[in-house]
């Protein structure tokens, strides 16, 4: 947004009621919010604790079960007589169907309890994890690849849920720090996406299709049950309104907003691409390594992700406009992607390639964290009501967006791969980030001329008074 944070409109949402009681004494009334969650002197309170162990819990389990099937899924499927095409397309339906379903799910939040979203949608994941381990019994090749797409979309779908209800939730729960719990939680989720393929691997070598999908299954559902017992009920405050997914994307027509998904999409791009094209490039300028090797140099991007989330949620929460960090993690990504892909005459090796995963995870960390940050703070001070129903779209649009970028740059990166070779597709994420960086400039120079111009006012008795009875900031005060 283009205005300060002393005069942002978010923060007289959160500000607290004033009145007076029958002495004349000044009485502060707090936020609904403030009221929910007591702070304790010692920072989180018990019931926050609570929250963050079993979020962390479900976070690696859940990345952890979608995952594992990656070494070892695609010698499966070939063995049955499918394509690359086609055992392909079973990873990438997963993304798409996030991607259709997020926005439904944050749409619907405010009609839902987002505890029992989260749960069935865990219970859905870890189902779909046992029903998936057992559909190797099946030999023909048509058979066994449509029920693979069946099954995959329906785990997106619990998936999808029990994410958009985490974020939500995170958001209700930590209204003063929710930078630093979303980094926190990605820490798990990235630590299970990078043990995922690990341990898939070993398992499967220990009990054969069967034993890694039953395993984590079992875990998940296990957890699901556990959360039911041990998550907190969560307060019911608000008026309980049915929208339609599309309300999600409305976000959207706001610059600022659509610039932070932009940054969602183009960074998660990156990633999509890496996976479909990084290792038969590695095959290329070092032929002859093993799989764990190469395993390990994947694990490169994730792990620093995953060990950096906490502390760009810490520095996007002590700033008013985490959209600087945005800006600083395309410049990493760019940097990144250099040195995996170099364009000059530089040779491509190994190490360029690993130092280029190191900057990336790092941009990655960066971007995707102020995203989630910044589109909280941007929905809030556009008039959007500070409550549930605002989380959840929000959460459901960085859901969505993130799952678009992997499908978009999966299915761009094996497209190039064929067409262009590894080097010259890498162009297809520089040209992303580039423009991420010119739309971040712009608008940063528009909202500081638009600061510049505005003329200073005296400040209402209330700061509340210009909010409208719907909870919406009154047409003259919009940016």
């Amino acid at each position: 947004m283009c205005n300060d944070k002393e005069n942002s409109p978010s923060n007289f949402v959160n500000v607290d009621l004033k009145d007076h009681n029958d002495e004349g004494t000044i009485v502060t009334k707090p936020t609904w919010l403030h009221k929910i969650i007591p702070k304790s002197s010692y920072g989180y309170t018990n019931r926050q604790i609570k929250i963050c162990c079993v979020f962390a819990l479900v976070e690696f389990f859940a990345a952890t079960v979608i995952s594992i099937q990656a070494p070892f899924f695609p010698h499966v499927a070939a063995s049955k007589g499918a394509t690359s095409v086609e055992y392909g397309f079973v990873f990438g339906i997963f993304e798409l169907s996030v991607f259709i379903m997020s926005p439904i799910f944050g749409a619907k939040m405010n009609s839902c309890d987002p505890k029992k979203v989260f749960n069935l949608g865990i219970l859905t994941t870890g189902s779909c994890c046992l029903i998936f381990g057992f559909l190797n019994l099946l030999e023909d090749r048509v058979a066994f690849i449509a029920s693979c797409l069946i099954v995959r979309m329906v785990e997106a779908v619990g998936d999808a849920a029990f994410v958009v209800a985490s974020f939500t939730i995170i958001a209700l729960e930590f209204p003063d720090s929710i930078s630093t719990t979303f980094g926190t939680m990605e820490t798990f989720y990235g630590l299970g996406m990078i043990g995922g393929p690990t341990i898939g691997g070993a398992l499967y070598e220990v009990g054969g299709y069967s034993l890694p999908f039953s395993t984590m299954g079992a875990l998940l559902l296990l957890s699901a049950f556990a959360t039911y017992y041990i998550l907190p009920e969560l307060p019911s405050t608000q008026e309980k309104v049915t929208t339609s997914g599309l309300e999600t994307f409305y976000l959207l027509k706001h610059p600022s907003i659509f610039i932070t998904a932009y940054s969602i999409v183009a960074t998660t791009a990156g990633v999509g691409f890496l996976h479909s094209t990084l290792e038969p490039q590695i095959d290329v300028i070092q032929p002859g390594l093993s799989k764990l090797v190469i395993g390990a140099v994947f694990i490169l991007n994730g792990a620093v992700y995953a060990l950096g989330a906490p502390t760009w949620g810490k520095l996007c929460d002590n700033v008013p406009q985490p959209k600087f960090f945005t800006l600083l993690g395309s410049v990493f990504n760019i940097l990144g992607f250099i040195f995996i892909a170099p364009l000059l005459t530089i040779t491509p090796n190994l190490w360029n390639i690993c130092v280029g995963l190191v900057l990336f995870g790092l941009g990655l960390g960066s971007t995707l964290v102020s995203a989630f940050t910044q589109a909280m703070k941007d929905a809030v001070a556009l008039g959007y009501p500070d409550d549930v129903a605002t989380y959840g779209k929000v959460s459901g649009l960085w859901t969505s967006m993130t799952a678009l970028g992997f499908f978009i740059g999966s299915v761009a990166g094996g497209v190039l791969l064929s067409m262009v070779g590894f080097q010259l597709g890498t162009v297809f994420v520089l040209g992303a980030q580039l423009l991420l960086v010119i739309m971040l400039l712009v608008n940063h120079y528009r909202c500081s001329r638009s600061n510049g111009k505005q003329k200073i006012q005296p400040l209402s008795p209330d700061p509340l008074s210009i909010i409208n009875k719907e909870g919406r900031l009154d047409n003259d005060i919009r940016l």
